[in-house]
C-alpha cells in the first residue's frame, strides 16, 4: 500500500540555523507515525503516515532553532506546551480551521504577532504567556462563542479583533485600556 503524502500530512517549518528541527517524540508517534523529517533549500518539513489533526503536547517545546511554523490545513488543536519556550520561534501561521490553542503551546516564544483564525472558538489560560508579541489580532469569529483564558496574552502593545462573542477572562491581555473593540 502506496501512502498519499500531500499538505494534510505535513508540517512546515524553517530553522535559525538551516538545520532539522528535531521535535520531542514520544507515544503520540504510535498513533501518528513521522515518517520524514527533511530540510531542504531553507524549508524543512516533517512528514506523517495519518493527517495532522493536532500538534501533541511538548511536540516542540524548548526547540531552540525553530524560526518559523506553518500548521496543516486540517490541524484542530495545538496541545498544551507543543511550542513552550521555543525562544527563536517569531513566525506561526494559524489554519483556518483550528478549533483550540492550549495552556502553555506558545508561551516564551519571540513571537512578535498572532492573527487568531475566526474559527477557533478557545484560547486557554497561559496560551502565549511571556511570548514577545506586539500585536494579536483576531478574525471574527465563525462561532456564536470564543473563550480567552486568564494570562492567555502577557506582553503585548495591540490586541485588535475583538467581537461581541468574545467571552474573556479580565486578566486574559493585561490593561483593559490597551484592547481594541
Amino acid at each position: 500500500m502506496e501512502l498519499k503524502i500531500d499538505k494534510y500530512h505535513q508540517v512546515q517549518y524553517t530553522t535559525t540555523d538551516g538545520k532539522i528541527a528535531a521535535p520531542t517524540i514520544s507515544s503520540w508517534e504510535v498513533v501518528n507515525e513521522v515518517i520524514a523529517n527533511e530540510y531542504k533549500n531553507g524549508v524543512g518539513w516533517i512528514t506523517f503516515a495519518r493527517e495532522v489533526q493536532s500538534i501533541p503536547t511538548t511536540f516542540f517545546m524548548g526547540c531552540k532553532n525553530l524560526k518559523s511554523i506553518i500548521l496543516p490545513p486540517n490541524c484542530k488543536v495545538v496541545h498544551d506546551h507543543a511550542f513552550y519556550q521555543c525562544k527563536n520561534l517569531e513566525e506561526v501561521k494559524l489554519n483556518d480551521g483550528l478549533c483550540m490553542v492550549q495552556e502553555y503551546a506558545f508561551s516564551e516564544t519571540g513571537l512578535k504577532a498572532i492573527e487568531i483564525p475566526s474559527s477557533c472558538f478557545d484560547i486557554s489560560t497561559f496560551a502565549f504567556w511571556c511570548a514577545k508579541l506586539e500585536n494579536v489580532k483576531f478574525k471574527a469569529p465563525t462561532t456564536e462563542y470564543r473563550y480567552i483564558g486568564a494570562f492567555a496574552f502577557k506582553q503585548w502593545h495591540n490586541i485588535d479583533g475583538i467581537s461581541e462573542f468574545d467571552d474573556f477572562n479580565s486578566m486574559a491581555f493585561g490593561a483593559p485600556e490597551k484592547v481594541r473593540v
